[in-house]
């Protein structure tokens, strides 16, 4: 059983989840519009997978709906469980992607308690901050 600090034990609340098929997923960016059937998608993971509606409970595990977005529209896949969920991007750790590129982006390593650069290909991946600011204004407290 996974949980919240200071939530319910719904990943409906989470910033970010991890998934057992697509990884890691975040929530939107704000003015980011992925939309299934003209509703917000919840969370953009890994390798171009979107979790859609609200997650469902089945035998004390979580749910989500998912499909794979190409850029323009989403495709309904099927479902993937849910393996842990945080409410703070600070947990997340960043990933590469499918790109070509290599840009500069941050996460915050939980071990070492500071923002630390990775490369991030430009496209697909996970990438929980654009800037070393973006992290620390959020993970410092």
């Amino acid at each position: 059983m996974f949980g919240f600090i200071g939530c319910t034990s719904s990943p409906k609340n989470a910033f970010s989840v991890k998934t057992e098929d697509y990884g890691q997923c975040r929530s939107l960016y704000k003015g980011e519009k992925i939309r299934y059937k003209r509703r917000l998608v919840q969370y953009v993971c890994e390798d171009n997978h979107v979790l859609i509606g609200k997650p469902y409970r089945v035998d004390g595990h979580w749910f989500f709906k998912s499909g794979l977005y190409n850029g323009k529209k989403v495709k309904k896949d099927s479902f993937t469980k849910i393996t842990k969920s945080f409410h703070n991007l600070c947990n997340m750790s960043g990933s590469y992607g499918d790109g070509t590129e290599d840009i500069r982006k941050f996460h915050f390593d939980t071990k070492l308690k500071r923002c630390l650069p990775y490369s991030w290909s430009g496209k697909g991946g996970f990438v929980p901050f654009s800037s070393v600011d973006d992290c620390e204004v959020a993970c410092y407290r």
